[in-house]
Parts: structure tokens; C-alpha cells; sequence
């Protein structure tokens, strides 16, 4: 990674040798390049936007490489412990090559599942949703010795309780102000699928309905990348100025997309404790919800 990101903070090409063969490295070549075009959008910023984020550390530490390196800005005061793919790239880039420095790679919230560390313990109980088709379980079987089995759902296991079949919400009931009153999940929408003619009609429906619903329940919003997703924030942010008098947008409308993490997990970490909660801390006040974009790193196994 060390070697790749030289080629980057330089503005090379990549070298024959250290182009991407599998779609692991694939995929990791694809990080980096954005992880280094952030960079160079972050050094665009004015210093005093800079500052607040990031900071060369003149200071002595025991860590290898820290000593006038950037580190990152916490409530004005220096975190040399903070780590992130963002703030190696950033570091890597500042650092000439005769100082030796190594880029270290964090990998993000998860192990990878070889079955060499499985075949360690004697069992392992999980549940899920989607566990592939024939072919994929008959893969599972043979690599990880996979036993499947049926969970009820749970209600089916209680004795005197009705159980409904799932489907589509059409007017439900909420208490507004101590008097129920019927509502609709999908707004003012025709219906909880709607189809538009191209990408600005799709953006203009998706608007619409997060802000209307968001009095309701709290809005997530599943951009295809990390790019749209930023997009998206900075669009919903205008808009919410517009017709918000007073409004912290940055606080309204929360991200949680990759390039989120890369640059602070603390951040992502923060957003996704108050995408589920009511905007208002007052238990008094209208129950208004927050608005959280994502991208899909951040979609599968979130549930809202």
C-alpha cells in the first residue's frame, strides 16, 4: 500500500508491477485513488478550514513517524492516538521519500471470514436473512461445514397472539398533539414505489418525501456511491436552508457514507447514534427526526 501511495502523492501512474490483479486489489486500488483525491480536495480548503481538522504535531511522541506528521484535531486540542485511512494517505502524502514513512491500511468494522479461522472453534450459532441460494449453501456446507436450519418468526412461537402477514402501510394512525389522525408513510407520493422519467426527477421525489416523513419516522437515504452520497448532503443541507428558518442543517442532515469514516470515525460513529433519534431533546416538543444519507457500505445490516 506504502508503494501505491507514493505513486499517488506524487500524481504517477501506477507501475506495472503494482497494478491491481484481483477484485480485492482491485477494490483497494479504487480506495485509495479516492482516499488520495480527498486529499487534495481537503488541501483546497482555506488553512483556517484546514486547521480545525487536521495539524502538523511538532511535539515528541513514542509513536514511530508521528513527530511532524499531521494528526487530527479534536475540540482544539491534538488527538495523537486517532487513526484512518484519510490521515495516512494525508501523511504519506507530506512525507518525502527519504523519511521512511509506512502507510498503514485500517481495515473498516469487520474481520474477513476465512474458513481456516471458522474450522478453529468447535460451533459457531449465527442468524440470517440471507443465506444465498442452493448453490451458495452447498458452498457454505463444504467450506465452513454449515448446518441450516428454520427460525418462526417469533410471534409464531406465542401462544394467543394473531399473527399478520406483512404488506405494503396504507393509512396508518399517529397521535398528533394527543388527537389520532391518519397518515401516510409514503406522503403524498402515489404509492411506496414510484418510478421518474430520470436522476433530478428521482432527486426532486426523494426530497420531497424525506422531509415530509421525517415529522414521522426517521429518514434514510441510500445513495450508489460515496460520491452521490456527499452530493446528496450538501443538496438536502441547501434546500433545508431554504425552508427552515434557523436550522442546523449539519446536525438535520447526517451522513454516513465510507468517505465519512475514512475521514473521522469518530463522526460516523456520532451520526449513526442520532440518525435514529428525535432532533429535539426536549421530550416536550414536536418528535421531528433527523435525515441520514449513506451509500452502500453503509445500507447493508443497518436497520431503521
Amino acid at each position: 500500500v506504502t508503494q501505491l501511495g507514493r505513486h499517488f502523492a506524487r500524481g504517477q501512474m501506477c507501475p506495472e508491477e503494482l497494478k491491481p490483479a484481483s477484485d480485492t486489489e482491485r477494490r483497494l486500488y479504487a480506495h485509495t485513488a479516492r482516499l488520495f483525491r480527498d486529499v487534495e480536495e481537503w488541501h483546497g480548503q482555506p488553512k483556517q478550514q484546514r486547521d480545525i481538522e487536521f495539524q502538523l504535531y511538532a511535539g515528541e511522541s513514542h509513536e514511530m513517524g508521528i513527530t511532524g506528521s499531521y494528526v487530527r484535531m479534536l475540540d482544539g486540542k491534538m488527538d495523537t492516538h486517532y487513526n484512518s485511512n484519510f490521515l495516512e494517505c494525508l501523511r504519506l502524502n507530506e512525507q518525502p521519500d527519504t523519511m521512511g514513512y509506512r502507510m498503514r491500511w485500517y481495515e473498516r468494522l469487520f474481520v474477513m471470514s476465512k474458513p481456516r479461522v471458522f474450522r478453529q472453534y468447535s460451533k459457531i450459532l449465527g442468524l440470517s436473512g440471507t443465506i444465498g441460494n442452493e448453490r451458495e449453501q452447498a458452498f457454505l456446507q463444504r467450506a465452513y461445514r454449515a448446518q441450516f436450519f428454520v427460525v418462526p418468526p417469533f410471534l409464531e412461537t406465542c401462544s394467543g397472539v394473531e399473527v399478520h402477514t406483512a404488506k405494503w402501510a396504507g393509512p396508518e394512525v399517529a397521535v398528533v398533539q394527543g388527537r389520532p389522525q391518519n397518515v401516510s408513510l409514503h406522503g403524498s407520493l402515489p404509492g411506496p414505489g414510484v418510478v421518474v422519467a430520470n436522476t433530478e426527477d428521482q432527486y426532486r421525489a426523494v426530497e420531497a418525501l424525506a422531509f415530509e416523513v421525517r415529522r414521522l419516522v426517521p429518514v434514510l437515504i441510500i445513495a450508489s456511491s460515496p460520491e452521490t452520497a456527499d452530493g446528496l448532503v450538501d443538496r438536502l443541507r441547501q434546500r433545508a436552508r431554504s425552508i427552515l428558518a434557523g436550522c442546523n442543517t449539519s446536525d438535520l442532515i447526517r451522513s454516513l457514507s465510507q468517505r465519512e469514516y475514512d475521514r473521522s470515525p469518530a463522526m460516523y460513529k456520532d451520526n449513526l447514534r442520532a440518525s435514529t433519534r428525535t432532533l429535539s431533546k426536549n421530550s416536550s416538543g414536536p418528535k421531528e427526526f433527523r435525515i441520514t444519507v449513506t451509500d452502500p457500505t453503509g445500507a447493508r445490516g443497518t436497520d431503521y
